[in-house]
């Protein structure tokens, strides 16, 4: 009797998987991660569904309470606060399909009702994370304030994550 080659092994056949209905796809999608009602709309279109059959398995998946726009909104900030700014956080939302007063609530549950103090210490810390030092000359505040800009922080938080950089290097030296 011939023996089987060792690297031929893997080529048996395996069961088939059976079909998955469209709420069991969604359920394992949002298994996953949190999915905004649009993303999980548009990846079941993808599919064999209509936009019309998708956007009724997501529409029970909220009934249900296991698809939550407000609960992306959260996730999706807490993946982000260390990086970015409010501004990219809620513009990152609307574009993932979250509307503006979702958005705003998942972002202050996260960040909580920030202020200007708080946002400037967010972005001073996003600066000192990249930066070792405070920029010496105009070429390198220039960079930093790019980055922070880059990051979605507002002119105003910027300006004011940069002095105070630059004056707690000045009082450690």
């Amino acid at each position: 009797m011939p023996t089987r080659h060792p690297a031929r092994l893997h080529l048996k056949k395996l069961p088939a998987k059976p079909a998955r209905t469209p709420l069991q796809r969604a359920i394992a999608l949002l298994a996953r991660r949190e999915h905004s009602a649009a993303e999980l709309t548009a990846k079941l279109t993808g599919s064999d569904l209509t936009q019309q059959q998708a956007a009724q398995v997501v529409a029970q998946l909220a009934a249900d309470g296991l698809q939550s726009d407000l609960r992306f909104a959260e996730s999706f900030t807490r993946s982000r606060a260390e990086k970015w700014g409010r501004p990219r956080i809620l513009h990152e939302l609307a574009r993932k399909g979250i509307d503006q007063e979702t958005a705003a609530k998942g972002v202050d549950v996260v960040l909580g009702c920030t202020d200007q103090s708080d946002e400037c210490s967010r972005a001073l810390e996003v600066l000192r994370k990249r930066f070792a030092s405070a920029a010496d000359d105009p070429r390198q505040r220039q960079q930093q304030w790019r980055f922070l800009q880059a990051r979605g922080f507002a002119a105003d938080i910027t300006a004011k994550a940069l002095r105070s950089f630059a004056e707690q290097e000045e009082s450690h030296s």
